[in-house]
């Protein structure tokens, strides 16, 4: 602790004045302790008896004090001692200077489970305060144990012999103590032969190590097995050693080893009678019986199985592969089912798990039999009659059968098909043919009507290869006859076999055509035909004599009444066939009543028809009379107009009256009306009404009726080509799309349109006039626009309606609606640009790039993709920079498809193809832009970056070349290069390229030299060529001659090389005279030059 300044008065008295004298001085300086920290606590559960990891607690003393001396000692010196970082103990204790520090160490070793507390205490000379004198530390932790738990023993109960792998149990270990459980080596001992360890590392043995350890509260389970080679109990100990205090906890094993024991009674099976092929016979069995007994085990029956498909096995109980438990049995059913005739054999095969009676094979036999049918007579299946009348019986024909087979057949039922026209007899019950015996039936053709008769007679029987046999009848029947038939004026009727003339005034004609008929196939010959005298009918002559086979001839009947009692008379047509006779009858009347037509009122109608069809917003009429041709006056009693039409009333009547009081018309006399066809306008159809005038005059002319029908028009409507017109994907930059809409008149009279509103909104437009009408069957075309100016997807269309104004029209003969709404949708699609270089981005780097590349150089080529990411048709077209090596290709103008509607569309993309040849002298980077122009609204201009270097090729050559000093050449006289150079071969060229590529190499002949041997050559990589040149000097002195290498066709060259000699004059008698002091040499080396030999050397780089 640091020193404080201190300050005491003190009295000084000199007689009666008194002094305080002020004294000052310094305290001594104190130590001052702390210690962290305050407390101590282990974590987690440590074992009890093992050591855990040491803590540390530090004493400090403070700045400025004064030395501080400590001690420090445990409570426990065995649960919590004490120690130094290095060991030993002399760091427990000690002297502290001022900012000084020491640090002991605490450990925990814990005696019991449970929580463990202590304190370690530090006493000090610091006694300010008085606490800091003894600091106390408590110290606290956990210990625990593991323990290991599980049941005392595992039975394994009955386990076969014979299984293979015996019988595996699993046995859960816990640990149920609060510390891992860490286990040793586990043994089984006692019965090591039946029992041993089955999981993974231990398989099969009687020990098993490196199990894991076992977390607190968690467990791990031991696979065991049982496989006893011996009947009886068997018995084992399962020791498993641990770090429990109780350790080694013992398992009991037990397991009782069983064997089945078979035994077969009722064999063997008997031969089975003679069976149908593919009928079960009645089944034989035997049994199969697992004895009991305290040792006996269960009999797995694994497979019983026949070895022949004739032989069927079942077992009762079912199934047969199966667990027979000691004590119990199966019966063995076998069926003969066999599946061709003859002898049939086969074995019963019963596999199980008894080592002795496991296999035991039953054999069985039987034969199969089954009958067939043949058809002997008619050959080919078919009985075929001549021509046959109808109604009478043919020659009759046989039908005979055989059986052909092994066994009785039995006949079911013969059928005959067409018992109208065929005639059958025989048995057609059931009926039993031995083998190899016959059944025969007679079969006659008689046809009820004419034409082609076809039948079949079906044996059913039980044969095995035809069970139901067919036999096709066919006939032709033929006939002659004739028929009668009358429609207008009068009409025969079936019933009464007549023709009515009915009321017919005297001395008045009537006439109708009567029609004679053939519906025969043969044709008829007809004779005269004949009619009862004195009844007013005559007959007109035959339209002809024979009536051809369903054809017909005519025949004038008429009916001229002189007395009111004719009326009757019969008609006779007699033929080679069949005669004729129909009746013919009327009621000759001096007076009556008729409707008729107007003018000019003369001949009586009792029906009207409109002979136009009537439009549905017209009317129609028609003049008419009612006349009385009778001798007595025709009091008209009521007039009625019945329009029982739907919708109606759709008829007016007018000049008669509807009430009364009503006229009375005498002979001679009639009365002009007028019927109006009205149409109601909610349908179209045909309409009738009945006008109906009583009298007081008898029979029928009491109530006369008149029937007057017409039918009603309008026009129809088809939309096309349909109610809604889908636009789908419009570019919005490509203007307004047109699609037509059709409207067609289906219907009979013209359509008015009235006009089109509202009209359609928005985008959407009509082009054009709209028609005003359409004609019966015409169709008119309206334009319909859409002209999108906003991008959308087919998920937000836009739309809109408009409506068809039209007058009254008729679907299906109803009135429609007049108002007709038409749909409108589409959206809008746009082109969307995307240019994917390098990296997917607008740009090409093509990094480095030969001068002059040749034409196949990769590096001077690259691809990038233009393309389209929207719904419309994009157009692009690409330049590049004039002044840049760059070239386009392919990119001059395209055209790009859109994508299919989204979601998932891929872009539409083209490949185009830039190029970097770089040809300028100087090596350089390049860089150019690349305009890409499309019709993208939104990104109209795309700039592609074009960036490349041109480079030297990795080919040496010298810098320079000069000649030794001292050598010099004869003006005049070449000169070898390879002999000036003395020690070098001549000029050599390297490619030292690090991949395979191979470069072509030339030097041309230039001024003052020329090449030796080819100039042009190919060098691989790793190459080296030597060329060898020849100089001629043309003037003494130093001669420099500059030899240009050019490679790949390079028009500039690789490099020029410049090789520089002396010249000298030389005179014809100092030919080899001495030069620059060489002497002899100098001559001998220009000799060796006038005589050298082309040398051309070429070497590898190794």
């Amino acid at each position: 602790m640091l020193s404080r300044p201190r300050a005491r008065a003190l009295p000084c008295a000199l007689g009666a004045l008194t002094i305080w004298l002020a004294l000052a001085g310094r305290a001594t300086a104190q130590p001052a302790v702390s210690v962290s920290p305050a407390t101590l606590t282990f974590p987690g559960v440590q074992r009890v008896g093992t050591p855990a990891s040491p803590r540390e607690v530090v004493i400090n003393n403070a700045p400025g004090a004064a030395d501080l001396t400590y001690s420090a000692t445990t409570s426990s010196a065995t649960e919590f001692p004490l120690s130094c970082a290095g060991g030993g103990t002399a760091c427990l204790s000690g002297t502290l200077a001022a900012n000084g520090a020491a640090t002991i160490q605490v450990g925990f070793v814990p005696s019991a489970t449970g929580g463990r507390s202590g304190s370690v205490t530090i006493a000090t000379n610091d006694t300010t305060p008085a606490a800091d004198a003894m600091k106390v530390v408590p110290v606290s932790g956990t210990g625990g144990v593991s323990t290991a738990a599980g049941a005392a023993t595992l039975a394994f109960g009955d386990v076969n012999i014979s299984t293979v792998g015996g019988s595996s149990l699993t046995y859960r270990l816990t640990n149920s103590g609060t510390v891992s459980l860490n286990l040793g080596t586990l043994a089984i001992t006692g019965d090591t032969i039946s029992f041993n360890f089955n999981q993974t590392g231990c398989a099969g043995t009687t020990t098993c190590a490196g199990v894991p350890a076992i977390a607190s509260g968690g467990f791990t389970d031991l696979t065991l097995r049982c496989d006893p080679s011996s009947i009886g109990s068997k018995t084992a100990t399962l020791t498993i050693p641990s770090d429990d205090p109780l350790t080694p906890k013992t398992v009991t094993l037990t397991c009782n080893g069983t064997t089945p024991e078979q035994e077969n009674l009722d064999l063997p099976v008997a031969v089975f009678p003679n069976t149908r092929i593919g009928t079960p016979s009645a089944p034989q069995t035997f049994r199969i019986r697992n004895n009991a007994g305290a040792t006996t085990a269960p009999l797995v029956i694994t497979s019983i199985t026949s070895s022949s498909a004739d032989f069927l096995v079942t077992c009762t109980p079912a199934p047969c592969a199966r667990t027979v438990s000691p004590g119990t049995l199966v019966t063995v059913n076998v069926l003969f089912q066999p599946t061709a005739t003859g002898s049939r054999t086969g074995i019963i095969a019963v596999r199980t798990n008894d080592l002795l009676d496991g296999t035991t094979d039953v054999p069985v036999s039987g034969t199969g039999v089954e009958p067939t049918i043949s058809l002997t007579t008619p050959a080919g299946g078919s009985l075929s009659f001549a021509d046959t009348r109808v109604n009478t019986a043919s020659a009759a024909q046989t039908i005979t059968i055989t059986n052909t087979g092994s066994m009785d057949l039995t006949i079911n039922s013969v059928t005959n098909g067409n018992a109208a026209d065929f005639i059958l007899t025989g048995p057609t019950g059931v009926s039993t043919v031995g083998a190899g015996m016959t059944l025969s039936w007679m079969v006659q053709c008689e046809p009820n009507t004419q034409g082609t008769r076809n039948g079949t007679i079906t044996i059913a029987n039980n044969s095995a290869n035809q069970t139901s046999l067919p036999v096709s009848l066919t006939c032709s029947a033929i006939r002659g006859s004739l028929t009668v038939t009358s429609s207008t004026p009068f009409a025969y009727n079936t019933v009464g076999n007549r023709i009515d003339f009915g009321a017919t005034f005297l001395n008045q004609t009537k006439m109708t055509t009567v029609t004679i008929g053939n519906d025969g196939n043969r044709p008829v010959t007809i004779v005269a035909p004949t009619v009862t005298a004195s009844q007013g009918f005559t007959l007109g002559a035959p339209s002809s004599m024979t009536v051809p086979a369903g054809g017909s001839i005519t025949l004038v009947v008429t009916f001229l009444p002189t007395l009111v009692t004719q009326g009757t008379a019969t008609v006779t047509i007699a033929s080679d066939w069949n005669t004729l006779a129909f009746e013919v009858t009327g009621d000759g009347q001096d007076n009556g009543t008729i409707f008729a037509l107007d003018p000019p009122c003369l001949n009586g109608i009792s029906t009207f028809s409109f002979a136009a069809p009537v439009a549905f917003d017209a009317t129609a009429s028609q003049q008419f009379c009612f006349k009385n041709l009778g001798e007595a006056p025709a009091q008209i009693t009521g007039v009625q107009l019945i329009d029982t039409s739907p919708g109606g009333p759709n008829f007016t009547v007018s000049g008669i009256p509807l009430v009364a009081p009503f006229p009375t018309l005498v002979r001679d006399q009639s009365r002009v009306f007028t019927i109006t066809a009205v149409p109601n306008d909610t349908m179209l159809g045909t309409f009738t009404a009945t006008l109906r005038i009583t009298t007081t005059l008898p029979g029928a002319d009491a109530v006369r009726d008149l029937t007057v029908t017409y039918t009603s028009s309008g026009p129809g409507l088809t939309v096309g080509p349909a109610m809604a017109l889908a636009f789908g994907g419009v570019d919005v930059d490509a203007g307004p799309m047109l699609l037509p809409l059709t409207l067609q008149n289906t219907g009979t009279a013209p359509l008015p349109i009235t006009n089109i509103a509202p009209g359609p909104t928005g985008r959407f437009s009509i082009v054009g006039t709209p028609p005003t009408t359409i004609a019966v069957g015409a169709t008119e075309t309206i334009m319909v626009s859409y002209d999108p100016n906003v991008e959308r997807s087919s998920a937000t269309t836009e739309s809109s309606t408009f409506t068809i104004n039209t007058g009254r029209y008729f679907l299906g003969g109803v009135a429609q609606p007049t108002a007709v709404m038409i749909m409108m949708t589409g959206y809008g699609i746009d082109q969307h640009i995307e240019v994917r270089g390098d990296g997917g981005q607008p740009m090409v780097a093509f990094g480095d790039v030969y001068r002059s590349p040749r034409a196949d150089d990769p590096r001077a080529r690259k691809t990038i993709q233009v393309c389209n990411t929207g719904e419309a048709p994009l157009r692009v077209t690409m330049t590049g920079g004039a002044d840049a090596p760059f070239s386009i290709t392919g990119g001059d103008d395209l055209t790009l498809a859109g994508t299919a509607p989204p979601p998932g569309a891929a872009a539409v993309c083209q490949d185009v193809t830039v190029e970097f040849r770089p040809s300028d002298a100087t090596y350089q980077p390049y860089s150019d832009t690349a305009q890409v122009m499309n019709d993208d609204d939104g990104r109209a201009l795309v700039d592609v970056m074009l960036t490349g270097r041109s480079i030297a090729r990795p080919v040496t050559v010298p810098s320079a070349l000069v000649a030794p000093a001292g050598v010099q050449i004869a003006v005049g006289v070449p000169a070898r290069l390879s002999e000036i150079l003395a020690d070098l071969p001549g000029l050599t060229a390297a490619n030292v390229s690090t991949s395979s590529e191979s470069f072509a190499i030339s030097i041309a002949d230039g001024t003052g030299y020329s090449v030796v041997g080819d100039n042009d050559r190919e060098l691989t990589a790793g190459e080296t060529e030597v060329y060898d040149l020849t100089i001629t000097a043309t003037q003494p002195g130093p001669v420099t001659v500059n030899v240009a290498v050019h490679l790949d066709g390079d028009p500039h060259p690789h490099a020029t090389i410049p090789i520089t000699v002396d010249a000298i004059d030389r005179e014809p008698e100092h030919l080899y005279g001495c030069a620059a002091g060489r002497g002899a040499r100098g001559g001998l080396a220009l000799l060796a030059l006038v005589f050298a030999v082309a040398l051309r050397r070429r070497t590898r780089r190794q």
